[in-house]
């Protein structure tokens, strides 16, 4: 599944370097622009509850075909150059990719019951960051040569391959159904609802939510901070590119780790190094101090993530059943489709007020708690010391080993 998983995020992150300007060549001015630019991540969210549900009720493969074959009809309707189709090509990338996530992080927590949480999470995370690192940097490059077209194709092409694949893929635990109890019978446990808002859960709902806030806000500043140095928009991709490396690396460690050691603590650690690594990144803000500062930021940076994400993964996978898994990492989708929405818009506006500035831009060197740095900071702290928290006895019962259905 983890062909799959690349090909969904590859799909997504390979637009990014150039489909504002895309649509603008095609008559969007820069408001309708973001506003189809934000469809993709309100798509998403829907996405991510659809496959979820279907993720326990149908199955786990039957949601990662259907979304992966509505992700290679989007990338070719992409390529009709009139605004409204590629509009609706954008809102239709988001939902099917959207639904097919949560349907193949569901088959990878079922396959890790035999194999090891934290490992199996972990190389899903791999995927995850070599796709963060090859496809903005190919699809720049290619857009940027050859045209967006070019850029469409090889992503369709890419995703007709997982799609082959994933059909191969039997399902790790069949169609699923929720528990049923006879009358009289004491519960087997807490109902449907309450048990995807256990506190495990809801500790790694929350990582989701911070660790991709963090990512949207780097996005977001990286290539501001780039260009008001003079360097231009190649450094931010280099920086891009060794933080989805070093995160690439981390997820194999990180995940075996997480088989070993306190899943939430592990999660707490990679916060803290998200804190630090986005403080770096903050001062990387004048030419001297762009690339010292910035590789370091990076890198610590894609240290934390690489960490904290197989742990907080792990945490769902082994908090939940089968009947269940897959809501339950339909919520921890959308977290992360969440995080990446609200923290730049808050960022933005925060800046438009005044009550921060964006490093080199009006602010030249101003501190990591003057600039939107500081919400990813403020965020990773407070959860870090919630779900970071040394274990005590009877306390929030973390991680309790739940026999499957």
């Amino acid at each position: 599944m983890n062909l799959p998983v690349f090909a969904l995020f590859a799909g997504m992150l390979g637009l990014f370097p150039f489909l504002s300007a895309y649509l603008v060549r095609l008559g969007a001015d820069p408001a309708v622009a973001g506003a189809i630019l934000a469809a993709y991540s309100a798509a998403n969210v829907l996405g991510n509850a659809t496959g979820g549900w279907l993720a326990d009720r149908r199955g786990r493969a039957w949601p990662v075909r259907v979304g992966l074959a509505g992700t290679v009809g989007s990338l070719v309707l992409y390529a009709v150059p009139r605004l409204e189709l590629v509009a609706l090509a954008h809102a239709l990338h988001g939902f099917m990719a959207g639904m097919a996530t949560p349907s193949a992080f569901a088959w990878v927590g079922d396959r890790g019951r035999r194999t090891g949480q934290g490992r199996t999470m972990g190389r899903t995370g791999a995927a995850i960051a070599l796709a963060a690192v090859l496809a903005p940097a190919a699809g720049g490059v290619l857009a940027q040569r050859a045209g967006p077209d070019r850029v469409f194709l090889i992503l369709a092409m890419v995703t007709v391959v997982a799609l082959a694949r994933a059909w191969r893929l039997a399902d790790a635990a069949g169609p699923l159904a929720p528990r049923v109890v006879a009358p009289g019978s004491p519960s087997p446990g807490p109902t449907p609802l309450a048990a995807l808002a256990t506190p495990p859960l809801l500790a790694a709902y929350g990582a989701a939510l911070v660790i991709q806030a963090a990512f949207g806000l780097l996005i977001w500043l990286l290539p501001l901070q780039a260009q008001q140095a003079g360097i231009g928009s190649g450094a931010a991709g280099a920086l891009m590119g060794l933080l989805g490396a070093v995160a690439g690396l981390w997820m194999g460690l990180g995940g075996s780790l997480a088989d070993r050691l306190d899943r939430p603590a592990m999660v707490g650690a990679g916060l803290v190094g998200l804190t630090v690594g986005q403080g770096l990144l903050a001062g990387a803000a004048e030419p001297e101090q762009f690339w010292a500062r910035g590789v370091a930021g990076a890198a610590v940076f894609g240290t934390g993530f690489g960490t904290a994400f197989p742990a907080a993964a792990a945490m769902v996978a082994e908090a939940t059943g089968s009947y269940q898994r897959g809501r339950a990492f339909g919520l921890f989708s959308i977290a992360f489709s969440l995080g990446a929405m609200a923290s730049p818009a808050v960022g933005g506006v925060l800046v438009r007020q005044g009550w921060l500035v964006v490093p080199g831009v009006e602010g030249g060197m101003a501190a990591w708690w003057q600039t939107p740095y500081v919400i990813g900071v403020v965020a990773a702290i407070a959860l870090a010391l919630v779900v970071g928290w040394p274990r005590r006895p009877g306390w929030w019962g973390l991680i309790s080993r739940r026999s499957d259905t």
